[in-house]
């Protein structure tokens, strides 16, 4: 994750896919289309909450991102809404369970300072709300936990689960293409919310490490 090759065709897919759907929904006359974005689009925000107008930084893989985000928007003519998704934990997620294994040898799963914020959402609540963008009106919406969690609080839970006292950063200095997930990012969801109704079960941040574990445990 650290070679910028590495996200040659993360950047392909988000770049040249992302068009070639939009111009098929287009070809075939469809009302609406649900475009997958990230929330690490956002410049670090500190300890301030981030909407949907706050202000953006490209920087790595997160600049391809916004480029699916104006295909979307700009070759299909019917309803395009944006999803601006948090980091994805589950535990059918392979990357949730390298998480997992890498806290039982003691390292931390996030980057940047320990008093950022990181946001994420359960693979679960991301499905339910990309049901809930079809009835939501056309726009940018973000869609990560309702109270984002500190990387320090992140790693207290996932040291917690998997009986570690404290968790280590992974690396001492960010390489580049990584440094959008190392911002501190206080995402809002609340737009999406109060359009659609849809609301995260987990708050995953804190208390899905737990759920985690378990399912893992007993798996």
């Amino acid at each position: 994750m650290a070679t910028p090759a590495a996200w040659d065709e993360n950047d392909r897919l988000r770049r040249d896919v992302s068009a070639a759907v939009a111009g098929a929904a287009q070809a075939v006359g469809a009302g609406r289309l649900v475009q997958e974005s990230l929330a690490f689009v956002y410049a670090d925000g500190g300890d301030a909450w981030l909407d949907e107008h706050a202000p953006v930084s490209v920087g790595g893989p997160t600049s391809t991102a916004l480029a699916a985000e104006a295909n979307a928007t700009e070759l299909f003519a019917g309803d395009t809404v944006v999803l601006r998704f948090g980091v994805f934990i589950g535990p059918d997620s392979a990357l949730t369970q390298a998480d997992v294994e890498g806290a039982r040898a003691g390292i931390s799963p996030s980057l940047g300072r320990r008093n950022g914020y990181r946001p994420t959402v359960w693979l679960d609540d991301a499905a339910t709300a990309v049901a809930a963008a079809l009835g939501a009106p056309a726009g940018t919406y973000n869609v990560a936990d309702d109270d984002p969690s500190t990387r320090a609080e992140i790693d207290a839970a996932l040291a917690a689960a998997v009986g570690r006292d404290a968790l280590r950063p992974a690396m001492d200095e960010v390489p580049p293409c990584l440094e959008p997930v190392a911002r501190s990012q206080r995402v809002s969801s609340s737009r999406l919310r109060e359009a659609s109704g849809w609301t995260p079960r987990v708050r995953v941040g804190i208390d899905g490490w737990r759920l985690i574990a378990e399912r893992l445990l007993a798996a």
